[in-house]
């Protein structure tokens, strides 16, 4: 605050000493009539100079007061905003957490069909590799059965025999060249298994392809989902510090309110009190003043000061207890 709560005490416990100089000591009324008035009226004056001090500090420490319930009014509004801005950050975040989790979820059932779509591609592949191998010894077999045959062919049709005439008589051939025509169609069909189990092996060599790519979009799409289910989960933790430390912002506007509300309370009753001083001493000042230059009796003097003394004893006790709580709120704040 503006106004330093130790410089009000100083000036408060100043004009506690000018009361007290009216309280000190009734002995002192033995004097002169003429000088106790005297005192009497410096003393006053001086109350009055130490009382106008006060009011001036007491209302500007009152003004302060005021200023900081403004300004604790703003922070309010601003840390409302901020609150409100936490909990859409903290929703948003729970959001996108969720969607997260469900996109993990979904990467790893994807994965999960790929590798098997991958697995099973595999022994496709394994599968029309055997058959190619089968149909190559297959073909095989039935080249070198053709080869026989067309051999065995030849071999009949260049022999012959001779009669006893010394004609030539050519052996019948047709069980060979059967054997020939059978093993040239084993021979086409062979190559046409062939030909059918390379497609397929080409098909299955394809399809684990693409069942590897589809694999590796699995994972990477995985990874990336890791990542962002991660820096969900991060954000939604710094969600929640934001939305504690609002709450925590807060309780304390919440306390400063109460303190400056506190210390506006008690500044209004220091200004109060203040003005009762200064009251006091205008009504000291009238009395002080009547006294002629001892023309009244030393009792006159005495019930006066006795009066003063009531009046300014249930002042000081009231000032003492309001200083003090004053003092403790502006030490809060």
């Amino acid at each position: 605050m503006s106004v330093d709560p130790r410089i009000i005490a100083e000036i408060f416990d100043d004009l506690r000493h000018a009361i007290l100089r009216w309280t000190s000591d009734l002995n002192s009324l033995e004097e002169s009539a003429i000088n106790t008035s005297l005192q009497s009226i410096n003393a006053v004056a001086d109350m009055e100079v130490k009382g106008k001090q006060v009011e001036r500090l007491a209302s500007e420490a009152w003004s302060a007061s005021q200023l900081t319930i403004e300004s604790v009014k703003i922070a309010e509004t601003e840390n409302q905003l901020a609150r409100e801005e936490a909990g859409e950050s903290l929703a948003n975040s729970q959001t996108a957490k969720s969607n997260s989790d469900e996109a993990v979820s979904i990467w790893v059932s994807g994965l999960e069909r790929a590798n098997q779509l991958h697995h099973k591609a595999k022994n496709w592949l394994s599968r029309a590799q055997g058959q190619l191998n089968a149909a190559i010894n297959q073909l095989s077999n039935a080249e070198a059965a053709l080869s026989s045959a067309n051999s065995s062919l030849s071999a009949c049709q260049s022999s012959y025999t001779t009669d006893s005439r010394g004609n030539r008589i050519t052996p019948n051939c047709s069980a060979q060249a059967s054997r020939v025509s059978q093993a040239q169609g084993n021979v086409n069909q062979a190559r046409q298994l062939v030909r059918l189990a390379r497609t397929e092996v080409d098909q299955a060599e394809a399809e684990v392809q693409r069942c590897q790519i589809l694999v590796s979009t699995c994972n990477t799409g995985l990874d990336e989902a890791h990542n962002i289910r991660y820096e969900a989960e991060n954000n939604v933790t710094l969600a929640y510090k934001s939305v504690e430390n609002a709450k925590r912002a807060q309780a304390g506007i919440n306390d400063a309110n109460s303190l400056a509300s506190s210390a506006l309370i008690e500044g209004e009753k220091l200004v109060e009190i203040a003005k009762s001083v200064l009251s006091l001493t205008a009504d000291m000042q009238q009395k002080v003043q009547v006294l002629p230059n001892g023309a009244r009796r030393i009792s006159e003097l005495t019930d006066l000061q006795r009066d003063l003394e009531i009046r300014g004893r249930t002042l000081l006790k009231e000032l003492d207890e309001n200083l003090a709580r004053f003092n403790k709120s502006n030490q809060a704040l």
